[in-house]
């Protein structure tokens, strides 16, 4: 049986790359590589840690809404 084997002659650059996983080139002399969906990524963070920090204040203020008592140990705690 003779299999047909397909090989193809990739460069460094291409190999490196994969599937446009990867952007590869020079600046100046310097070799650059830079991931694609970092912007993405960035942007993703900032709004998981938004939503944190936007559900600490809101169960805080539930907390302080549902008993004087929450709401006078908060101010005690936040006036010293």
């Amino acid at each position: 049986m003779n299999k047909k084997i397909k090989t193809s002659k990739k460069t460094f650059s291409e190999k490196l790359r994969g599937d446009k996983v990867f952007h590869v080139g020079t600046r100046e002399g310097v070799l650059m590589a830079s991931v694609p969906y970092t912007r993405e990524d960035f942007k993703n963070s900032l709004l998981i840690v938004s939503v944190g920090v936007n559900l600490f204040f809101l169960i805080g203020w539930l907390t302080t809404q549902v008993s004087s008592v929450y709401a006078e140990a908060i101010a005690q705690m936040i006036t010293g």
